[in-house]
């Protein structure tokens, strides 16, 4: 089938579509608490012009703020890396314009830094006197739909808009070092407790990119 010289999906080539580049996201929804912009890299595979499958490697930085049960605010820094990949399906408007649907899944990378409490504990708050804390988050899978547009901008570049809607939980543990007197001329008794719990961070991101055509 003969392509378009711009607009569309067709390859005038008439073969299957390798293409990828660069991603900047922005998330717009959800519990994403900060307006970081998402980097990441886009590769797709299109065997024909109505099915594609592609994979997608981010990430993301937040300022996140959680209320805790005892009332405190625990702040800390999130950085999310993910691969995710997906299947699509499309079409090529009368417009030129190639509309696409698609579901996936990812595999979610969390970092923490920055940990702090406000206010910080009093000694009889936390079974003794809290000298620091960490949040140690756990891997994930999550999953994700998307729908998008594409335009060719020359025969073997183009640009795409989408917007998609990722479902995500994760498990944190929120780490509390503690000391306690422990009487005249003895060092203070160190201890620790955690909490774990889950932690949902669904959020929905728009997507624009620039793809080059193999």
């Amino acid at each position: 089938m003969a392509g378009k010289a711009s607009g569309g999906l067709a390859d005038p080539l008439n073969r299957p579509i390798i293409k990828d580049g660069p991603v900047l996201a922005w998330p717009v929804n959800g519990d994403v608490q900060d307006e970081a912009v998402v980097l990441g890299w886009q590769a797709s595979y299109h065997p024909d012009e109505r099915l594609s499958f592609e994979a997608t490697f981010s990430r993301l930085t937040d300022s996140l703020r959680q209320t805790r049960d005892s009332g405190q605010q625990l702040a800390f820094d999130w950085e999310l890396w993910s691969l995710s990949a997906s299947a699509r399906y499309g079409v090529t408007l009368p417009s030129g314009w190639y509309l696409y649907l698609g579901v996936g899944a990812g595999y979610y990378v969390p970092k923490t830094s920055g940990e702090a409490l406000d206010p910080w504990p009093t000694a009889n708050e936390a079974g003794g006197r809290v000298t620091a804390v960490s949040v140690a988050p756990k891997k994930s899978f999550g999953t994700h739909a998307l729908a998008g547009l594409e335009w060719r901008l020359a025969p073997r570049w183009e640009l795409f808009l989408e917007y998609r809607q990722i479902w995500l939980e994760s498990k944190i543990a929120v780490n509390y070092r503690t000391e306690q007197a422990a009487g005249a001329n003895q060092p203070p008794l160190v201890g620790q407790r955690t909490e774990s719990e889950s932690f949902p961070y669904d959020h929905g991101l728009l997507r624009l990119g620039l793809n080059f055509r193999f």
